[in-house]
């Protein structure tokens, strides 16, 4: 059941009444659903055409939380270094 529902707000197909909560699709009961899926981002993977060279060395000894190991990854790994 959601939170603050209570089972009067069920209509005749035993989905919840979208009244109590604007701009929300009905949401079956809980025991309907089957199990929850937390999703959460772990890696994000941007490319780019500068239309020059680039010294990869170069910009991992100057930016902050830099990698770069050509054998391992061809490639500057960027990490932040407190992800929300």
């Amino acid at each position: 059941m959601v939170a603050g529902a209570s089972k009067d707000n069920k209509n005749k197909t035993g989905a919840m009444s979208s009244s109590s909560e604007p701009n929300s699709a009905p949401v079956p009961d809980a025991e309907e659903e089957g199990p929850v899926i937390k999703i959460s981002i772990q890696n994000i993977v941007a490319t780019c055409n500068l239309g020059c060279r680039v010294d990869l060395d170069k910009i991992t000894q100057t930016a902050r939380n830099a990698e770069y190991n050509p054998r391992r990854f061809q490639a500057v790994i960027l990490r932040i270094r407190e992800p929300r």
